[in-house]
């Protein structure tokens, strides 16, 4: 290599390290607005439609859901599958919890999301799954996907998910990163709503235990 192609290709790491580091400030940013609008959310619902929304439209992505685990390890998306960009919203038309019947998650409880990785597949014909995965996905026009855990203390209790419906995508690092600091957020949130939700129907109990003694 010569000295003008040296420096040229020393240039252009230089270039591409400044650019991942702005990306990098610039998703911690977009981040803690997020961070901030889900402290205010005043329940584990309007939790998730904000979470969604948000990072739909922060990341540019087409659609972000949450899907939440039963008992069984079966499980169902919130909010009539999530928020989703015109025209890909039209396919919310699902009722108010659409069931998503996956027996590899059901079998292995939870696959390789118990044990808190993200997983980004840039187009699911190339990511070598099951034919009938893919059908699953072909049935919700499903192209592209990253998926990070959402536990509630050691519990994995479902999953933030991103997908992409009308063609490919590449999920860069910072996108994968940023989507697990996302979920890992989510958790410790609703770990805190579940906490107040419950210490709020303590309380009103409570207070009724104690307007029926004072009746008597």
């Amino acid at each position: 290599m010569t000295t003008n192609s040296y420096e040229a290709s020393n240039h252009l790491d230089r270039q591409e390290c400044h650019k991942q580091l702005q990306l990098t400030v610039q998703y911690q940013k977009i981040l803690a607005r997020i961070l901030a609008k889900i402290r205010a959310s005043v329940n584990i619902e309007s939790l998730c439609s904000t979470s969604c929304q948000d990072i739909c439209r922060q990341l540019k992505i087409e659609r972000v859901a949450i899907y939440r685990f039963n008992e069984d390890w079966s499980g169902s998306f919130l909010n009539r599958f999530g928020f989703a960009e015109h025209p890909w919203d039209a396919l919310t038309a699902f009722g108010q919890d659409l069931v998503w019947e996956d027996s590899h998650l059901q079998e292995t409880q939870g696959g390789r999301y118990r044990k808190n990785e993200p997983f980004a597949v840039a187009d699911i014909y190339d990511a070598g799954h099951a034919r009938c995965h893919i059908e699953v996905l072909e049935q919700f026009q499903i192209r592209a996907y990253a998926i990070a855990p959402i536990f509630i203390g050691p519990k994995l209790w479902g999953m933030l998910a991103a997908y992409q419906h009308s063609a490919p995508r590449q999920w860069y690092p910072h996108e994968v990163e940023f989507f697990a600091q996302a979920a890992s957020h989510l958790g410790v949130a609703m770990q805190q709503t579940e906490t107040l939700e419950q210490t709020k129907q303590r309380t009103a109990e409570l207070q009724d235990a104690i307007s029926r003694g004072n009746e008597l």
